[in-house]
């Protein structure tokens, strides 16, 4: 089995800046449902990934939308990308 906490699990833009947040409420939810179900791994993963699975997922999209309402940083994500682009191409 593997489990997966925080970023690695919410993989959401830094731009709402909820990685340590997103984390920290993992472990404390995880903590709370392996007591629910008396440290059985495997009831608790399942419960597990049911609650925090929308929670990351409304960050996904919280973090997708605010990026798309902000033209300035849309034109220097868009010039940041080709640039790399280009860079890249050359070395």
């Amino acid at each position: 089995r593997l489990l997966i906490m925080g970023d690695a699990a919410h993989a959401t833009s830094p731009s709402i800046g909820m990685g340590m947040n997103t984390a920290l409420r993992d472990a404390q939810k995880f903590c709370a449902i392996l007591a629910e179900h008396d440290d059985d791994l495997e009831a608790a993963l399942p419960a597990f990934s049911a609650a925090r699975v929308p929670e990351g997922n409304s960050l996904t999209d919280l973090a997708f939308h605010l990026y798309c309402l902000d033209s300035r940083w849309q034109l220097a994500e868009t010039v940041h990308m080709i640039l790399r682009g280009k860079l890249h191409a050359w070395f």
